[in-house]
């Protein structure tokens, strides 16, 4: 088996660990407490660089680009307490086992006595946008941005129910500000381009956003890809009855 030079070093770290912690060698590895804490640090750091190298083999540099991009979302998220969380994930959890009224009502009265929770009106949107209540959906989403204006979860979903109202610059709009807030979010690369596509008819600019999502997806999405040769045809045919107009 191969090892990576980190994969060496993680390694040896391990094995030193586990010689000093048997009584027959704890004569001349005797650390300090500060010392077996910084040991352990590092061998955590190395894992972590070791558990990337994987994660990221294999991957095109477009991609790696895009990920380690600023999450502009995730740097402003707001910390919730321990109680609070568990408060959250009860209401959560009655809503996802089907319980909905129960768990609606709970998620609004934390979003009441927490209105910075960007999270909380999100999931509101959602179990108003599966009640077809795009309207009250719609409410919800804004609320959501209100409170975090880089939540590209909530202007992705309140860019597709604008889509639905016929509201397309609009919906571009939100898109667009989903991919700022974190340009390696790729839901809202694929919704951008079917909106450039089909409803706006910019054929190149829904290209772009299609290939970034299958650059996002490894190109896992064959419907995609028969998208961007669809758009690239008309794109060239297009193109080439101006050259001969």
């Amino acid at each position: 088996m191969n090892f990576t030079k980190s994969q060496n070093r993680s390694y040896s770290i391990r094995h030193w660990l586990l010689l000093c912690s048997l009584p027959f060698v704890m004569v001349g590895c005797a650390m300090s407490p500060e010392e077996e804490a910084a040991l352990l640090a590092e061998q955590q750091r190395l894992e972590e660089e070791a558990r990337q190298a994987k994660l990221n083999d294999g991957k095109s540099e477009e991609y790696l680009r895009l990920i380690a991009l600023p999450n502009k979302y995730k740097q402003s998220a707001v910390q919730v307490q321990p109680p609070l969380s568990q408060e959250i994930k009860a209401a959560m959890a009655k809503v996802d086992g089907g319980e909905i009224t129960d768990g609606r009502k709970a998620l609004e009265k934390i979003s009441i006595n927490h209105p910075n929770l960007s999270g909380i009106k999100l999931k509101l949107g959602d179990i108003a946008l599966k009640d077809n209540n795009l309207k009250l959906a719609q409410v919800y989403y804004r609320q959501a941005i209100s409170a975090n204006e880089f939540n590209y979860f909530a202007h992705n979903r309140l860019g597709t129910v604008l889509r639905k109202l016929g509201q397309f610059e609009a919906a571009k709009a939100h898109y667009l500000a989903a991919i700022d807030s974190w340009p390696a979010f790729a839901p809202a690369h694929h919704n951008l381009g079917i909106l450039l596509d089909i409803y706006l008819g910019d054929k190149a600019g829904a290209i772009q956003h299609y290939q970034t999502y299958q650059v996002l997806t490894d190109s896992k999405n064959r419907k995609v890809n028969g998208w961007i040769a669809d758009s690239s045809a008309q794109l060239s045919a297009l193109q080439k009855g101006n050259n001969n107009g």
